[in-house]
């Protein structure tokens, strides 16, 4: 199921997007555009950012929930106004709960690459 669109607005940073929620079955994520960039992200994370390269861009883990453990990932992909947001929710008691929630979001990522504008 599609939700939003989301926009928000908390400490500056303005976002955009949608969220997409499975009621049977598997994981739930919301993708956001958002004016944090990377470099915010890892002043405000820096015990669990972590970067990684996604073909051309730089992408950046990092714990927005702790409290959620590793039933949740999130990963921002560098963007020239800020970065894409990849916010997902794995419980255990998903189908794919037994899956490393960040290999999924990894995998979302890598197909949703493609579809970005080199300049954008």
């Amino acid at each position: 199921m599609l939700t939003g669109p989301e926009d928000w607005e908390r400490d500056g940073t303005t976002a955009h997007g949608c969220g997409y929620f499975v009621t049977e079955g598997g994981y739930d994520v919301r993708i956001v555009r958002t004016t944090r960039t990377l470099s915010d992200i890892k002043q405000r994370f820096p015990d669990s950012y972590r970067e990684q390269k996604f073909g051309p861009r730089t992408g950046a883990f990092y714990e927005l929930f702790a409290k959620r453990g590793s039933e949740s990932c999130v990963v921002n992909l560098e963007m020239k106004t800020g970065s894409l947001q990849f916010d997902l929710a794995n419980p255990p008691t998903r189908t794919t709960g037994h899956l490393n929630s960040c290999d999924l979001v990894t995998n979302l990522v890598n197909k949703v690459l493609p579809s970005i504008p080199e300049g954008a």
